[in-house]
């Protein structure tokens, strides 16, 4: 399991790629400006997927000591809550 998917407690992700235009290299010149050149950098962007909306779906959550919880997912009106399951 790599890292994403245990950020997105196994809820799955998308991968984008962009790229991105910032400034870089800026020289301050005597007296008084800042130029720069124009760069762009390829980037991937992982997000992270919602939780589907079944009423009392199992999700299994590994917490920060590598110890996995089970979860259950409830529904109300139009939000999806994640409460801890019982342990029986």
């Amino acid at each position: 399991m790599d890292s994403c998917e245990v950020m997105c407690c196994g809820r799955g992700y998308d991968t984008s790629h962009i790229t991105r235009k910032t400034k870089c290299e800026c020289k301050f010149h005597w007296c008084c400006a800042v130029r720069c050149q124009d760069c762009v950098e390829a980037l991937d962007v992982h997000t992270c997927k919602n939780f589907k909306k079944e009423k009392n779906k199992r999700v299994r959550h590994w917490g920060a000591m590598g110890t996995p919880t089970d979860w259950v997912v409830t529904e109300d009106l139009t939000y999806a809550t994640v409460v801890q399951a019982d342990a029986s």
